[in-house]
């Protein structure tokens, strides 16, 4: 896999090759091509097995369970170990019937869903990434889905992500019907900083902010990955509260989409590990439209 021996920090996770996200993030090696077996995607890239540090006989065969967005993100530890690094799923889950709000494809042809309980509320929400099938499409917004997959996080974040299985179980994405996408909570600015914990609980799902945001800086230092690149803006409110918006790794949005100002601002709380490893909060946009 290219991206395990390319020498570029892929996500600007400060690292490369096998110690960089993408390498196992990203999609599954074509067969004889030698990838990663140390480093970090020595615990969890997607190749079959020859870099989880497990093969076919020692894999874990999982038990499927139905489960809702809810009970995994305040129950998890029913459903995976996600105290380990990589998380180590217990079950397959199934989520039945929930609202896609949110949804972008990444260049390796994988795709990052955000879904949400139709109810909405804190813990609704949770990203699914998966691979469409063959010429496949990502569900739209606003349609009903069943998701299978396992239990996971990425810097911090859970999702739901192929399993690692003695299956080899890969999540999936079934369209069911048309549903309504639930209202984002809204907060102020003043409670969205960068460091801010308080609302945690809706990490992965659709917000609104209620203030107006002016660009304070789109070169703002906290911004800036390993490559040199900006991968977010940094905005104010009237007061100065800052806000981040994240520009890069979900949608390759205009400049003059992105030049504000910005007026109840709608995306989905997520959080990024910086090339300092400090974790910024961020909102991001589930459309340049949006915007």
């Amino acid at each position: 896999n290219e991206l395990c021996s390319d020498n570029v920090d892929n996500d600007n996770n400060g690292h490369s090759d096998c110690d960089d996200f993408s390498c196992c993030r990203y999609g599954q090696p074509a067969s004889g091509i030698t990838v990663c077996t140390s480093g970090t995607c020595g615990g969890g890239a997607r190749d079959g097995g020859t870099s989880s540090g497990r093969d076919a006989g020692t894999k874990p065969v999982l038990t499927e369970v139905e489960a809702t967005i809810v009970q995994i993100r305040t129950q998890t530890s029913d459903y995976s170990d996600v105290t380990s690094f990589p998380a180590v799923p217990k079950k397959i889950v199934t989520i039945k019937d929930v609202i896609v709000v949110g949804s972008y494809k990444h260049s390796a042809g994988d795709v990052d869903l955000y879904i949400q309980e139709a109810a909405g509320g804190a813990h609704s929400g949770i990203n699914v990434n998966y691979t469409p099938a063959a010429g496949g499409t990502p569900a739209a917004v606003g349609k009903k889905v069943t998701v299978k997959g396992c239990v996971k996080t990425s810097y911090g974040v859970m999702l739901i992500q192929w399993c690692g299985d003695a299956d080899n179980t890969q999540a999936t994405v079934t369209e069911t019907g048309t549903g309504t996408v639930p209202t984002p909570d809204a907060f102020p600015a003043s409670e969205l900083g960068a460091e801010a914990t308080t609302h945690d609980d809706h990490i992965g799902q659709p917000i609104r902010v209620q203030d107006e945001l002016t660009v304070d800086s789109a070169t703002a230092d906290e911004c800036k990955g390993s490559n040199g690149s900006f991968f977010c803006l940094k905005l104010k409110d009237a007061s100065n509260h800052t806000v981040y918006l994240k520009t890069d790794f979900v949608h390759k949005c205009s400049a003059a989409q992105l030049a504000g100002p910005f007026t109840d601002l709608v995306g989905a709380w997520d959080f990024y590990q910086t090339s300092s490893k400090a974790l910024l909060r961020q909102v991001a946009p589930l459309s340049c439209d949006a915007l």
